[in-house]
């Protein structure tokens, strides 16, 4: 099985791309997004702003980049722990429920507002492209591993993970977006996780051998 924490030989670019995002992840957590400039990061990478817009196109890209890091190495870690749940159901359901509260606590690390997230909201779902794939696939394995131990009846594995992940995104993207709070940190998500054990609990059934 795969993991997104995979390693791999990083070039020299990529390299500096890591250290600036590494300062970077250092400010966005000291000021928040807003607060936080290019100069500031520059500042701390010992770079001029010009030499930033080398690796990245502005700021939300290098905040982006930031997230993306530190979702992929939190979903492998996930993925993992997830190996010592028992049951095809009770492992979809765990993950969703610790995939959405990290999404709380990465959003509030770095103090968004809701107009921003709002903003930001499109260009997170390009950039989570490939994680979200790894996603499903892990979903995908899990729901093969109940077929196999006679827990679920179904041959379309990849397609009943599609609509989980589409379900759960959805739920998601509904809180904060119908919230009228100012600031993520005033968003409530657990209606939003009830709501996803819900549904998914719903899909489940209907594939459930029992």
């Amino acid at each position: 099985m795969k993991y997104l924490c995979s390693v791999k030989t990083e070039t020299k670019t990529e390299v500096k791309k890591n250290d600036i995002l590494r300062v970077a992840r250092e400010c966005f957590a000291r000021y928040g997004f807003e607060k936080t400039t290019l100069d500031d990061i520059g500042r701390m990478a010992h770079l001029n702003k010009a030499s930033l817009y080398y690796y990245f196109k502005n700021k939300e890209e290098i905040f982006m980049q930031v997230v993306l890091q530190e979702s992929a190495t939190f979903i492998g870690h996930l993925q993992m722990e997830n190996q010592a749940l028992q049951g095809a159901k009770n492992r979809i359901l765990a993950y969703l429920s610790a995939r959405l509260k990290y999404y709380d606590e990465v959003v509030n690390l770095h103090q968004l507002s809701v107009e921003s997230l709002q903003k930001l909201g499109p260009q997170f779902d390009e950039f989570y492209h490939n994680v979200q794939k790894e996603e499903k696939e892990f979903l995908a394995q899990i729901l093969q591993q109940g077929v196999a131990n006679q827990e679920f009846s179904l041959h379309n594995s990849p397609e009943i993970a599609e609509a989980i992940m589409t379900v759960a995104n959805a739920i998601k993207h509904e809180a904060y977006y119908n919230s009228k709070a100012f600031t993520v940190r005033e968003v409530d998500y657990s209606d939003a996780d009830q709501k996803i054990t819900f549904i998914v609990g719903l899909i489940l059934q209907a594939i459930d051998k029992k």
